[in-house]
């Protein structure tokens, strides 16, 4: 029963899936990773927009972590991530600041 800000970026939601959102703010800006330990979609949004993922990761059949999304966000304000498609009631989530760029 959850009502998201802005339509998921992908289409997965079936029924008997779980979503969620959870609300958080950055130090500074940057690319940040958001790591999950389970198979869903994730997106940010900022300001009522979905934002851009630059580069995502995953591994089938690994919980630690199951997928790695980055994303460049900046400013104060605070940022919604929203979970969609999951087949699971619970997750971990991290939210890092990924290194810098050695190019």
């Amino acid at each position: 029963q959850v009502t998201f800000p802005v339509d998921p970026g992908k289409k997965t939601l079936t029924d008997g899936a779980y979503a969620g959102l959870a609300v958080f703010r950055i130090a500074a800006p940057g690319t940040y990773r958001i790591a999950l330990d389970a198979p869903f979609w994730v997106d940010v949004v900022s300001d009522g927009q979905l934002v851009r993922s630059k580069d995502f990761q995953g591994a089938q059949g690994c919980h630690a972590p199951h997928k790695i999304v980055e994303f460049d966000l900046s400013g104060a304000h605070p940022f919604t991530l929203q979970f969609s498609g999951a087949r699971s009631a619970t997750a971990r989530v991290s939210i890092t600041l990924a290194p810098a760029s050695k190019f």
